[in-house]
């Protein structure tokens, strides 16, 4: 009996961090845990010299999606996008809502090319995947590189947001990293 209760304590204590690690819409990571996320990364890389990247992605003309087929296909194409991300990510990175139509990926251990062509590859998977019939859905992402052990986590985010600003200039649908 006691044993019983034990489990389901502990059933209960997974289900409450659960709830409150991921996103309740997408089922992508929550912001609660993108910083903690980040700090663990940049302590990997002050210890270990292990590389990572974030790519803050945006889903391009979302407030149109919505203002066409209405908020429940703009919620199911944020759905299709997080499972995508997760299904190509699988042991690359995690995927975290950032905001409405924003995401931001953690790639680890990974050099600047790999995570280029991983960003791209979710991207043209996204793009081609028939989340709303007869219409393809386009995605701008900012990638940038951990690389500075002063950095702050806001200035790295601060940076992946100007990369994902010079994206958008540039027409959309595409990946602007740092140089």
């Amino acid at each position: 009996m006691l044993l019983a209760i034990v489990i389901i304590i502990v059933q209960n204590r997974i289900n409450i961090e659960k709830i409150n690690s991921l996103d309740k819409l997408t089922g992508a990571y929550n912001r609660n845990l993108l910083c903690n996320n980040i700090q663990e990364e940049i302590n990997s890389y002050n210890k270990k010299g292990n590389s990572f990247y974030l790519v803050l992605v945006d889903v391009d003309d979302f407030k149109l999606i919505n203002d066409l087929y209405g908020h429940l296909v703009g919620d199911k194409v944020l759905i299709n996008v997080v499972e995508i991300f997760k299904k190509e990510l699988k042991n690359k990175g995690y995927v975290f809502r950032y905001g409405g139509d924003e995401f931001l990926i953690i790639l680890n251990l990974i050099n600047k090319e790999d995570a280029i062509s991983v960003a791209n590859k979710l991207k043209e998977v996204v793009k081609k995947a028939n989340i709303i019939e007869g219409e393809s859905i386009s995605l701008s992402m900012g990638l940038v590189n951990y690389n500075d052990k002063l950095e702050t986590i806001e200035e790295l985010i601060n940076r992946a947001d100007a990369c994902l600003y010079k994206s958008k200039q540039l027409g959309k649908n595409r990946v602007y990293s740092e140089d």
